[in-house]
């Protein structure tokens, strides 16, 4: 301006520019972008021309805005220039338009090459993108900042985000995490206001009502309030890593139950799932005896219902589930033979549902969880990898076949992610470390995607965590040790930063000090003039016993007794390292794989009792 004073703020955050023929995606972005409140500490804190408080200013949306307008140009020409970004919903329709590509010259026109972004939606940037989109105003190459919409579902809220963020100049990472906490917050309020419903029913049941009545609308209101919070609730939670929250839902459902007498089948069914899901936050926490007790009680329930009504698909896979748990438990405390014969009853009653309807893809499912079973009792009970490889593969196998039907459940992908991860483990036992590694690269553009879509799924970084520490294992199997070492950095850094988010969660407790033990081992593994001292490899090794409860840790206390061996063995004292082998009890045979952890501890004995490591 010719006086020198500031320019009149423009009207609108962003320009949007499609094809028609891609109206309603237009459409949802629009709404998408304008609704969504930038979280109060950033919104404050950001100094940015498109925020209006703690939302973008207006978009343009041409069949919104221009409807009313004589001149379209002119019309059109105004709302570019007011207007501080250009997004390009692109698509092969927007790559073969001329319109669009008229909108991203005027745009560069009249504010330059920067703030031009993208929103894929079809295609790939070759059969998507128009060609201005791709040539600055100097006639050199450009890319512009492009968000993916194509998948759907979740990663359809990380594209939008991405967009935000870009608009507003408020890093990606830092915006993903604050929205996640928002989720989680609101899952958290709403687990509160279910559970408060609970007392509201007795109220309501009373109110103006026959004792009969009374009772029939209690029961109606209580059972439709407790599947809620059995399919809605419980899930969402269990993503988010609070069992401590989830644990009150579980409980409330059992409460309303008790003394209630003799309770409908429907009624026990409920009860029957509150108990695994309450066995679920137990085990979690790493409280394998109640978890027992709550998975014995759903077992007893869904044992009764089956024999009643045999041929029933719901009770059998209710009791399947019941087996399983059981089983699980079974094998975490040691109990090879229950976990042997819970898990093959298992597989029967999987395999029976699958009969009963081959199209139902979560029947089908449970003989995908069926075949992993066997592989497991193959792999660390048996020592028998080659059977393991045999029951993963196919395992494996069904979980494509179902993920491709269903390419937008996040939990499925979850579990076909840990199904590459074991038949990389059974092919590590058998030696083929290539094809191993090969499956663990398989992993991580599954783990990443779920990552990218929901930052706090705590299932997908329990499994990022596990892809690391074996990549790194493998890395040092191949003599890779610098390899190795960075991927364990990398795992604890991890994993410390999860605890965060998941701090009962005893699993990621026993992950971060797993890459402490497997550090320790790769530099005991590498050649002496790049292995730390004797002394401090002691003191990162610490004490052994971490007075931490659970099987799991119990596996890693003697891998440090054996680590400690073989750092004294190392140092040349043979007397101290047979002393540490001695405290060690229970060990696995020759040949078999420790249960949690997948230590040759016969192996790793036979090498702290060697003098020849030096």
């Amino acid at each position: 301006m010719a006086d020198g004073s500031a320019p009149s703020p423009l009207r609108y955050s962003a320009f949007i520019s499609y094809n028609s023929r891609d109206q309603k995606f237009a459409a949802w972005l629009h709404r998408e972008l304008e609704a969504y409140r930038l979280p109060g500490r950033l919104a404050r804190e950001v100094q940015s021309s498109v925020l209006r408080g703690d939302r973008l200013k207006p978009m343009f949306h041409d069949t919104w805005e221009l409807n009313a307008a004589h001149d379209l140009p002119g019309a059109l020409r105004e709302a570019i220039a007011q207007s501080e970004s250009l997004i390009v919903v692109c698509s092969p329709n927007a790559q073969a338009s001329d319109w669009v590509g008229r909108e991203i010259e005027l745009f560069r026109e009249l504010h330059g090459d920067n703030n031009i972004r993208a929103a894929i939606i079809e295609g790939d940037p070759t059969t998507s993108f128009h060609a201005a989109l791709m040539t600055r105003s100097d006639g050199q190459p450009m890319e512009p900042l492009a968000a993916d919409f194509r998948r759907g579902g979740s990663t359809r809220k990380l594209a939008a985000l991405k967009l935000i963020a870009a608009l507003t100049g408020v890093q990606l990472d830092e915006l993903v995490q604050r929205d996640g906490q928002r989720r989680t917050r609101r899952v958290m309020a709403l687990s509160a206001g279910v559970v408060a419903a609970m007392g509201v029913i007795s109220v309501l049941s009373v109110m103006a009502l026959t004792a009969r009545q009374a009772e029939r609308l209690q029961r109606a209101k209580g059972e439709a309030v407790n599947e809620v919070m059995l399919t809605e609730l419980s899930p969402a939670l269990r993503r988010t890593g609070r069992t401590d929250v989830s644990s009150i839902v579980h409980q409330a459902v059992l409460d309303y139950y008790k003394d209630q007498g003799d309770l409908p089948d429907d009624a026990q069914i409920q009860r029957a799932r509150a108990l695994h899901g309450r066995g679920l936050d137990e085990e979690t926490r790493g409280d394998l005896e109640r978890a027992s007790v709550s998975y014995a009680q759903a077992w007893r329930i869904t044992d009764d219902l089956l024999a009643a009504k045999p041929k029933d698909p719901e009770r059998v896979f209710l009791h399947a589930q019941s087996e399983y748990y059981v089983g699980s438990i079974a094998w975490q405390k040691g109990d090879g033979a229950v976990a042997r014969r819970r898990f093959e009853a298992y597989a029967a009653l999987a395999r029976d549902l699958a009969r009963k309807a081959p199209q139902n893809l979560d029947w089908l499912m449970e003989t995908a969880y069926a075949e992993s079973n066997l592989g497991t009792l193959a792999l660390r009970q048996a020592g028998d990898a080659a059977t393991a490889e045999g029951h993963f593969a196919r395992a494996l196998a069904t979980l494509r076949t179902i993920s491709a039907a269903k390419p937008n459940d996040a939990d499925l992908k979850v579990e076909l992610a840990d199904g590459y991860g074991w038949l990389a483990n059974a092919q590590a036992a058998r030696g083929n470390l290539a094809a191993a590694l090969t499956n663990r690269n398989a992993q991580r553009p599954i783990i990443d995607a779920l990552l990218a879509a929901d930052p706090l799924n705590v299932s997908a970084r329990n499994v990022l965590l596990s892809n690391e520490l074996a990549t790194a294992r493998l890395a040092e199997s191949r003599g890779q040790y610098d390899d190795a070492l960075a991927w364990l950095d990398r795992g604890y850094s991890e994993a410390r930063g999860l605890m965060r988010s998941a701090p009962d969660n005893a699993g990621i407790a026993t992950h971060m000090r797993a890459f402490q033990l497997f550090k320790i081992h790769t530099q005991l593994a590498a050649p002496p003039g790049k292995r730390p001292s004797a002394r401090a490899l002691t003191q990162s090794l610490g004490a052994c016993d971490q007075g931490v409860k659970g099987r799991s840790q119990d596996e890693l206390n003697q891998f440090c007794q054996i680590l400690r061996a073989r750092i004294l063995a190392s140092a040349g004292d043979a007397r101290g390292a047979r002393r540490a082998l001695t405290s060690i009890h229970n060990m696995p045979g020759d040949g078999v794989y420790s249960r949690h952890w997948g230590v040759n501890f016969a192996e790793e004995a036979r090498l702290a009792a060697s003098p020849v490591l030096r």
